[in-house]
């Protein structure tokens, strides 16, 4: 009896230590995002908004992140070879949904579970005559640069648009477009205002309107890492969507772009 009561004992130890390693592993989550800045959301030697929101999220389901910067294509290459479970601000590009998950609610992507939204706009050197119509450019006869990795670049070339994708930084396709190497450059509206208030900009460049496009950004996951550990990645999701439409959440929205 004393034996079959060990045995027994034994068993729910073990079954107990396996669900604990399970639910361990389940609950510490490795994250990459871009290392180049795009305030407020993301900042270099800092936590942008959207770091304060996956953070919030996590405390509310039980994750651990640990979250790691780097080189954009390098993060997505990091997702898709499994050796990072998931990468943030990723807009939907089809080729990104052939290794990583999205939230969707039925077959279309759930906005609702979005990090934030952001425009892309056009900026031009100073008194040049290339425009944007929304549909169209016009008096497009050299490159535009963007971001390596961006998916703006395929909407640029899907608009009949020569790339030049060389530029890691917004900074740098911004420098090739005043020194004459682009003849325009594509950058998220946020960024590319802050760069032309800068003296180092100012008078040299100027946005075209209408903005190019607006893009939704996401926290995705790696497939497999998605199937395996579906309940904990959806609450993170739902978690996301929560914060984000907190007051305290808002509050420190209003509060980033009031310092710009």
């Amino acid at each position: 009896m004393k034996i079959t009561e060990n045995i027994i004992s034994a068993s729910i130890f073990a079954a107990c230590v396996a669900l604990t390693t399970s639910t361990a592993l389940a609950q510490n989550i490795k994250l990459c995002h871009d290392d180049a800045d795009s305030a407020p959301w993301l900042v270099k030697n800092s936590k942008g908004l959207n770091i304060v929101l996956m953070e919030a999220a996590a405390a509310k389901t039980g994750a651990k992140l640990e979250i790691v910067a780097l080189p954009w294509k390098r993060c997505l290459g990091a997702v898709e070879d499994k050796s990072i479970d998931g990468a943030i601000a990723a807009s939907y590009k089809d080729d990104r949904a052939k290794f990583a998950v999205y939230p969707t609610v039925g077959d279309k992507l759930d906005e609702g579970k979005r990090l934030h939204t952001e425009e892309y706009s056009l900026y031009r050197a100073k008194g040049s005559n290339i425009s944007w119509d929304g549909t169209k450019f016009s008096n497009l006869t050299g490159s535009v640069g963007a971001q390596r990795g961006y998916s703006i670049i395929d909407n640029l070339k899907k608009s009949g648009a020569k790339v030049d994708e060389g530029g890691a930084l917004a900074k740098d396709n911004m420098k090739k477009l005043v020194g004459g190497q682009v003849q325009a450059v594509a950058l998220t509206t946020q960024e590319g205002d802050l760069l032309l208030a800068t003296t180092e900009f100012s008078g040299k460049a100027e946005k075209v309107t209408p903005p190019l496009i607006q893009k939704t950004y996401y926290t995705i996951f790696g497939k497999e890492f998605y199937s395996k550990n579906t309940k904990i990645v959806d609450s993170l999701w739902s978690q996301m969507a929560t914060v984000r439409e907190s007051k305290d959440y808002k509050g420190k929205v209003q509060a980033a772009f009031k310092k710009k």
